[in-house]
């Protein structure tokens, strides 16, 4: 199985540890993605991932940008450290939503040598957080006291802070966090789903059942391939995390059951009244 079928087929085991189904046979397929035997019969199984609206560019393709922001940042700061520089963490709170601009990735240099100036002036354990210039004003005109002390800088629109570390036990780190107001999974999430994916059941082997599983809140770790590289980068996604679920029922689905898992352990079944 090739990476993007293997994750499928974590998130498919999950779905069914957290249903308490245990499947006589599993197998990957291309049309569907998975033919089970769950009682006897086959059931054709699809699976997909509920992102959030993202406007112009799509919320992973957004991440996946300032996630290869990040590790470009990091091998600049790599670049300009000094001998026995290391031992440092870079961590981006990333503002969600936001894409990567051509500008931004041109001024990559310069926020990796504020980054090393910081970094520099940083004691053996230390800590440090530069927000951005907009967020420095947000928090001190909505009276917080640490606003007043912590240093600002310009930085990229998609930025509210970086925060850096050191503890000189390891080579140089960059991590990120996401976060926002999380959206409902409500019929604007759901109705596009099923149109696509009912057109995509009339492709389908034959199987005695159907199924569509709807996978959210995967904490994806994305930039990071363990045999390829050190554990340098890491960055969790927001862009499958979901609040309540509000769909209108009954849903317009054509599979015999659809079903909503919010990784790791939340399955909704949203076929029936």
């Amino acid at each position: 199985m090739n990476s993007a079928k293997e994750s499928e087929f974590l998130h498919l085991n999950e779905f069914f540890r957290a249903a308490g189904i245990v499947p006589e046979k599993l197998e990957p397929y291309e049309c569907p993605d998975f033919i089970a035997v769950i009682d006897g019969e086959t059931v054709g199984i699809e699976l997909t991932i509920a992102r959030h609206e993202a406007g112009k560019f799509g919320a992973l393709q957004i991440e996946h940008a300032q996630s290869e922001y990040a590790k470009a940042l990091r091998k600049l700061v790599e670049k300009n450290a000094r001998e026995g520089d290391d031992g440092l963490i870079i961590n981006i709170a990333f503002v969600d939503g936001v894409p990567v601009s051509v500008e931004d990735k041109d001024d990559l240099p310069r926020v990796a040598a504020l980054i090393s100036d910081a970094a520099a002036k940083l004691p053996n354990p230390g800590a440090i957080t530069i927000w951005s210039e907009r967020w420095a004003r947000i928090r001190y005109d909505g009276g917080m006291r640490s606003a007043r002390s912590e240093p600002s800088a310009q930085l990229p629109e998609f930025i509210q802070n970086i925060s850096l570390y050191r503890d000189g036990r390891h080579d140089i780190k960059v991590t990120g966090s996401r976060g926002g107001i999380t959206p409902d999974f409500d019929d604007r999430v759901l109705l596009p789903i099923l149109k696509s994916k009912n057109d995509r059941l009339k492709k389908y082997a034959a199987c005695d059942r159907s199924w569509l599983v709807i996978v959210s809140r995967v904490m994806q770790f994305e930039g990071h391939s363990p045999q390829t590289e050190r554990a340098n980068a890491a960055f969790s996604s927001f862009a499958t995390t979901f609040g309540i679920v509000n769909v209108t029922r009954p849903i317009p689905s054509d599979f015999d059951e659809t079903y909503l898992f919010k990784w790791p352990s939340e399955v909704t079944r949203l076929s029936g009244d």
